[in-house]
């Protein structure tokens, strides 16, 4: 008994060790860029506009974006679209932005200035992001279907300027979410069902069409094709209760 007891407290924390790994996101990805080579490599990424040129990759590990005038915005999408479910994220520093809110009269715009990552293609995305709006910096989420654009979730408003953004892709569903870099790992804040048609492409975006200015620095963009598991954030109270369990047998 007392080697059963063992095998399941040695099981319970086995399996809890590779929830955690799950749970922490970033780390499971492989790195798409981390834009340590200087020019941004036109084998990975297309500059897509509207506004060109707004990127740049002096060489120094990260990926800048710059509209110091405001009014502007501009997205590097990836080359290929993916035939296949995948979970995209990018990490982010350094946002800094001045947008005193929201235009008057329609129609609203629901990104501020803002880093965006989103997955899709043409006018059919859907977008996670980081904005300044006012003055307070807020996560969001929207999906944009042939040209139209609805917010996915209310203003999540949040004190950092750094992160990472994430989307899961299932083929079938669509997850947004957020790591603010606190500890506690990925808050999913959206989930919906796939209006896709088309195999999607992932972008990063600079959004500032009604900001002053908007900076920051992308450190590095993690691809993987094996999107997370629907609810993997739940795993880890179950698993707590498999080891609770070992400790069962084991007074027992």
């Amino acid at each position: 008994m007392k080697k059963l007891a063992a095998l399941n407290v040695f099981g319970g924390w086995l399996v809890l060790i590779v929830a955690l790994g799950l749970l922490s996101g970033p780390a499971q990805a492989y790195v798409y860029d981390d834009f340590a080579g200087t020019g941004i490599n036109p084998i990975l990424w297309v500059d897509r506009g509207p506004d060109y040129g707004l990127f740049s990759q002096p060489g120094d590990g990260n990926l800048y974006f710059s509209d110091p005038s405001g009014g502007k915005k501009d997205s590097l999408r990836s080359s290929s679209s993916w035939n296949m479910p995948f979970f995209v994220s990018l990490q982010y520093t350094d946002l800094l932005a001045d947008n005193p809110g929201p235009p008057p009269g329609p129609p609203i715009d629901f990104s501020g200035s803002s880093v965006n990552l989103w997955i899709g293609y043409t006018d059919n995305i859907v977008a996670v992001y980081e904005c300044k709006w006012g003055n307070g910096y807020y996560f969001r989420a929207a999906k944009t279907v042939n040209g139209v654009a609805t917010p996915l979730i209310d203003l999540i408003p949040t004190t950092v300027n750094s992160g990472w953004l994430g989307i899961n892709y299932d083929g079938a569903q669509v997850s947004v979410m957020y790591d603010d870099g606190s500890g506690s790992g990925w808050h999913e804040i959206a989930r919906i069902d796939s209006f896709f048609t088309s195999d999607p492409y992932f972008a990063v975006r600079g959004y500032n069409p009604y900001g002053n200015w908007l900076n920051f620095k992308v450190e590095q963009v993690q691809f993987n094709p094996v999107p997370l598991p629907a609810g993997v954030w739940l795993l880890g109270s179950g698993l707590l209760g498999l080891m609770g369990l070992g400790r069962i047998f084991k007074r027992n």
